[in-house]
């Protein structure tokens, strides 16, 4: 895989709280060049994305309750739709991680469904913070979205105190999702070597926030 194609997988991220709006123009012309699929910003930054990357191939993408995912369902879905009326056209949206650990499943799915809902055609991401979860419950929640109509399940903020994505996490919600939906592995990913070993595990969306780095250690 050259940089280009790699590229091409690549959500270039600009999540910090204390991103500027220099910051997010700077990411956004960096990721044109590179020719990235998205830059995912988070939502009060989303009308500036939009503006920059009009009439570019990249997509726009908005984090929802990020990073801890610890809101009602009802905010998540009005979150998601205002980022959408402002300018996204990805939505990458935080799980309730703490019900899943209560195996109060209900919460899970009221979620997904009203985040969907809200989000008409607009692709949209479960981040289902892998690394805090046993097997069972990942793969679990990993169907839940598929079957719920989420385009992307995805491992990891990155900005969680239990880890980032891993070769093994790709692995079991490739499995659970059955075709139904992808996978974008965020978290980490810090080195083309990891990235690459990510892809060939089943991701087809990546999160980096180091994508120079990245990219210069793969061939042209």
């Amino acid at each position: 895989m050259n940089q280009k194609s790699l590229a091409h997988l690549i959500d270039h991220t600009v999540l910090g709280a204390g991103a500027t709006a220099k910051d997010v123009e700077e990411a956004c012309r960096n990721a044109v060049e590179w020719g990235c699929a998205a830059v995912c910003v988070n939502p009060a930054r989303v009308p500036r994305a939009a503006e920059l990357l009009a009439g570019s191939e990249l997509a726009v993408c908005s984090t929802v309750a990020f990073p801890l995912g610890a809101v009602d369902p009802v905010e998540k879905a009005w979150s998601a739709s205002n980022a959408v009326e402002r300018g996204a056209s990805e939505v990458d949206v935080v799980v309730n991680l703490g019900a899943i650990r209560d195996g109060d499943w209900e919460v899970v799915r009221s979620e997904i469904d009203a985040v969907r809902a809200a989000t008409e055609d607009r692709v949209v991401k479960l981040i289902v913070e892998s690394a805090a979860l046993d097997t069972e419950d990942l793969r679990r929640v990993s169907q839940m979205a598929a079957d719920g109509g989420i385009d992307f399940v995805k491992t990891s903020t990155g900005y969680s105190e239990f880890g980032g994505a891993s070769i093994e996490s790709v692995r079991i919600i490739t499995e659970a999702v059955q075709g139904h939906a992808k996978v974008k592995a965020s978290g980490g990913i810090s080195s083309a070597q990891f990235a690459l070993d990510l892809v060939s595990s089943g991701a087809s969306r990546l999160g980096i926030s180091r994508t120079a780095d990245v990219l210069a250690e793969v061939p042209e």
